[in-house]
């Protein structure tokens, strides 16, 4: 820049489609590189959605599998058009302020999972156009994606909610032996999951180099006797679906 000074709206335009090109092929942190990753504010800094969903995608994209995405956030109660100043932030500039609900759609939307909504006031910080304003903090973990396989593993939610929804359409009845794939046995004994569900094994689980793919017309319970190896993965009677339709799941 020092060399070669930007003098005129010609050669300020190639220095931002320089600047573009270098972040796309040689961006500054790698991809999968980072196991926890905080964010400043990410879903109130930007008025245009798309910018929004540029920078949840690129934190998608630096996070490796099992990794995680911490970020405060600004949210309402309903929903508030346009930017806003929010008492107590002093001379900031005027931020973009989701609802609760949206913020969560579109960390979900960026192919996140786990996600969660972390306290960080229970009285609101402002009151706009009659929407309360609170301050949150949004934890979300990246590893739902990748091939499913048949390993015969079922997992039982031990409660206390009658049922629960995971991020992929899999319901689990509270004491039920729901029937997973592999990836999805694993992300359930990680966090945030940890500790909710049990999991049960095949007696005579393959090794996975040797699975076969794990079909979303699986029946969603397993049979005991699968697990303790008296009858085979394919012999198990229909009782709805392990995925629900249009999840995306496997």
């Amino acid at each position: 820049m020092q060399r070669a000074p930007v003098r005129d709206l010609e050669q300020y335009l190639a220095l931002q489609d320089i600047l573009q090109h270098a972040g796309g092929n040689e961006p500054a942190v790698a991809a999968e590189s980072l196991c926890l990753l905080v964010a400043d504010f990410p879903l109130n800094r930007y008025a245009v959605p798309a910018q929004a969903e540029a920078a949840l995608a690129e934190s998608l994209r630096t996070l490796r599998r099992g990794g995680r995405l911490l970020c405060p956030a600004l949210l309402t109660d309903e929903p508030v058009a346009g930017r806003h100043t929010v008492r107590g932030l002093g001379d900031a500039a005027a931020l973009a302020l989701p609802t609760e609900q949206s913020c969560l759609l579109a960390l979900e939307a960026a192919g996140f999972h786990g996600i969660t909504l972390h306290a960080g006031a229970t009285q609101a910080v402002d009151r706009i156009e009659g929407a309360d304003v609170r301050l949150w903090l949004v934890e979300a973990f990246k590893g739902k994606r990748g091939p499913c396989w048949e390993l015969g593993q079922a997992v039982i939610y031990r409660g206390p909610w009658r049922e629960v929804r995971d991020d992929d359409g899999h319901v689990y009845p509270r004491g039920a032996r729901v029937a997973v794939c592999a990836k999805t046995f694993e992300l359930l004994h990680q966090a945030p999951y940890a500790g909710q569900l049990a999991g049960l094994r095949a007696e005579h689980e393959p090794p996975l180099r040797q699975a076969l793919p794990f079909d979303c017309n699986t029946p969603m319970l397993r049979h005991p006797q699968v697990t303790k190896g008296q009858r085979t993965f394919a012999g198990e009677a229909a009782a709805g679906r392990a995925c629900m339709p249009g999840s995306g799941c496997c």
